[in-house]
């Protein structure tokens, strides 16, 4: 999974270059932000040398620290990955709640609502 994320971040840093126009743009956003324009070649071999060590460490100081006992985080994915997140969420120590029908389950909220307003 660590290498498929690179691998996408890798991707999205290419992407910023595919055309002539959003080239010169990146280069104008880069000058703007006082970075040198070998901002994402220098970058890359920061990338790959990215280990789980690194990752679990930055996750425990500042991910982790977002939520606390009474924080709802929504994560919205594939069907695919369903099982993987759950997974991982519960082994982080995270209560998880599935939800596979968001229309439905909104929904119970805005009839709620307009019972309310009645």
């Amino acid at each position: 999974m660590i290498e498929k994320t690179k691998g996408s971040l890798i991707s999205s840093f290419i992407g910023n270059y595919e055309t002539p126009y959003s080239s010169a743009w990146e280069n104008v956003w880069l000058i703007h932000k006082g970075l040198p324009l070998s901002y994402y070649k220098d970058l890359l071999p920061k990338v790959e040398s990215i280990g789980a060590a690194e990752l679990l460490h930055v996750c425990q100081k500042y991910f982790k620290n977002l939520f606390t006992n009474s924080s709802n985080l929504i994560v919205c994915c594939t069907p695919t990955k369903k099982d993987e997140i759950v997974e991982d969420l519960c082994s982080a120590g995270f209560n998880v709640n599935i939800i596979d029908d968001i229309d439905g389950y909104v929904s119970k909220f805005s009839q709620s609502s307009d019972d309310e307003q009645k």
